[in-house]
């Protein structure tokens, strides 16, 4: 499987680029993927720094951020990257997505499972089964975590309610969020799969937020407003270049393609 890997051009190591029509160089994943995508996700999301301000102390906090980088954060890139080794090495014939078989490339990984577990009755269920849980248990967790969000930060300083009203407001809230994410599944479908959608649009959002992180860590005299337009500014910037993606979508060449 490594050899195929190579032969197809997927190892590249040492692409330093700076062109931005190629999908993944060294640059791309550094500063696109560690600050944008691993670094909301794993650093600045609500619901990361909700998490950490539930544990005990300051200590406690950087064990379990060193344990989630170096195991969870870890495991879930080896795995990945096995996994997508593995599926190019299956399909290297023939791609399911050119033939029909599947509609899109979130697909190929379910198709895989499906071919190679279809002797063995149960498995395949098991695996979708499985895949299911974890998605829902973190779709739950950041639903759960914007709602908590949306009543701390914009509706508890300009509204005074009793306790039992806001706990009943916090879960309406939640399941709007819910119906919302529901709604922008079936509009990611049609932006090239649902996974590069959500991963683009978590990296829209997520660098912006990252990058006010940084600016408060370094300039803590900056004022809100600059704050807040600096923050759109980003925000403006990445859709621009995410819609333009998709109007001038890049050749085959520059995104290597299954």
């Amino acid at each position: 499987m490594i050899s195929e890997w190579r032969e197809g051009g997927r190892n590249v190591w040492d692409d330093f680029s700076f062109d931005p029509r190629v999908r993944h160089t060294f640059w791309s994943i550094v500063i696109g993927g560690v600050l944008g995508n691993w670094g909301n996700s794993f650093c600045t999301s609500q619901a990361f720094v909700q998490r950490m301000l539930a544990t005990k102390d300051i200590k406690d906090m950087r064990k379990a951020i060193y344990t989630c980088w170096v195991f969870a954060t870890g495991m879930q890139c080896v795995v990945a990257l096995f996994t997508g080794i593995v599926v190019y090495s299956y399909f290297k014939c023939c791609d399911p997505e050119k033939a029909g078989f599947v509609e899109n490339k979130d697909s190929l990984l379910p198709y895989l499972t499906v071919e190679i577990f279809k002797d063995y009755p149960g498995v395949a269920g098991l695996y979708v089964a499985g895949a299911f849980s974890g998605t829902l248990s973190t779709a739950s967790s950041g639903i759960n975590s914007m709602s908590t969000c949306i009543v701390t930060d914009f509706l508890q300083p300009i509204l005074k309610l009793k306790e039992r009203t806001w706990m009943i407001l916090s879960k309406f809230i939640a399941l709007a969020i819910g119906l919302c994410c529901i709604a922008f599944a079936y509009i990611a479908a049609n932006l090239g799969g649902v996974l590069q959608a959500a991963m683009s649009i978590n990296s829209m959002l997520g660098g912006p937020t990252t990058a006010l992180f940084v600016l408060s860590f370094f300039n803590p005299w900056v004022g809100p407003s600059t704050a807040v337009i600096s923050y759109l500014a980003g925000i403006g910037m990445a859709v621009w270049v995410f819609v333009g993606s998709k109007i001038y979508p890049p050749r085959p060449e520059f995104s290597k393609p299954m």
